[in-house]
Parts: C-alpha cells; sequence; structure tokens
C-alpha cells in the first residue's frame, strides 16, 4: 500500500462528507443492487436531474484536487 499521499485526507471537510453522504445516498434509492426490497427502491430520476447530479460530483471532485494540490 502506498501512504505517501494519505496528507491529501486532510482537504476533507464536513461540508464534503456532506456531499458525498446525500450522492450515496441518493444512489442507494434508485440503484437495486444497494437495496433489492421493491418498498425501497424509488424511480430513476428524470436526465436533467441526472446531469445536475453529475455537474455536482464534477465540481465537488474539482474542489478536492485543487485543496491537495495545494498540500502536495
Amino acid at each position: 500500500m502506498d501512504t505517501k499521499h494519505l496528507k491529501k485526507l486532510m482537504v476533507l471537510n464536513e461540508s464534503d462528507c456532506d456531499t458525498f453522504r446525500a450522492g450515496f445516498k441518493k444512489c442507494c434509492d434508485v440503484v437495486d443492487a444497494h437495496d433489492p426490497s421493491r418498498g425501497r427502491n424509488a424511480e430513476a430520476p428524470p436526465p436533467n436531474e441526472i446531469m445536475q447530479d453529475i455537474q455536482t460530483l464534477k465540481d465537488w471532485a474539482g474542489s478536492l484536487r485543487e485543496r491537495q494540490r495545494k498540500i502536495a
């Protein structure tokens, strides 16, 4: 295991964790693989909402990368 980049985890803050949890929950609610219960699985969101979610993820990842570059 390569641990030389472990310090990059320091950039994570509560907002990052909230963003991750919100996206993870949304995925778990619509993907059968996460919970086979039919009562839990929601309909897939409309395409415009998916595109918005993708942009949110891209923005979040970019923010993390930028903060990581500053401590590298």
